[in-house]
């Protein structure tokens, strides 16, 4: 009789130690979880102070980077430190200014799709709801800032040195993102 080797590729088992992991499943939220947040609202909140409509999202991370920004571009030109380059920052400025207000508005309405749909399939892929880091991150900063406001007002220690090395705040903020995005796109090891 004769036996012949069968040579094909065995067929794809679940069980295979070689086999690529499922996809993630996207998270399912409730609409009883979470509340539907107001699209002009965010934008309103943004009008009067950049960054708060970001916070009444849940996206304190965000509204913190946009204060920081905000504030920055207002102190170099108000301070005179971009002498030749003020029209450069005013042109960032208003840029900035009103990409915050469209943002918040549209992440707003992305947030509401992603409720009404029960998860976070039917929105674009880079966008996620707020989670609680942002709110870990924010309370840092309120603390930071917080304990300097304190130190200033009841130990009376002077800040002024803040006026000259507030752009190092700038390059710490910077560096650990771009460290933390290095480590999202790193390759995981199993």
């Amino acid at each position: 009789m004769d036996q012949t080797h069968d040579t094909r590729q065995p067929a794809f088992t679940p069980d295979s130690p070689h086999a690529p992991p499922p996809p993630p499943v996207p998270p399912v939220y409730s609409r009883r979880d979470l509340p539907l947040k107001s699209a002009p609202f965010a934008v309103v909140l943004s009008v009067f102070m950049p960054g708060l409509g970001y916070a009444y999202l849940g996206y304190f991370r965000q509204a913190v980077t946009t204060v920081v920004i905000f504030a920055s571009l207002i102190t170099a030109l108000s301070s005179g430190a971009a002498r030749g380059i003020e029209p450069l920052f005013g042109i960032f400025l208003a840029f900035f200014y009103f990409y915050q207000l469209v943002d918040s508005g549209r992440r707003a309405s992305l947030y509401n799709q992603a409720l009404e749909a029960g998860q976070a399939g039917g929105v674009p892929a880079d966008f996620a709801l707020p989670d609680a880091g942002g709110m870990m991150f924010g309370g840092m900063v309120l603390l930071a800032i917080g304990v300097m406001a304190l130190l200033n007002t009841v130990l009376d220690v002077d800040l002024e040195w803040l006026e000259d090395w507030w752009p190092v705040g700038l390059i710490i903020a910077g560096g650990w993102l771009v460290i933390r995005a290095r480590r999202s796109k790193a390759p995981r090891q199993a």
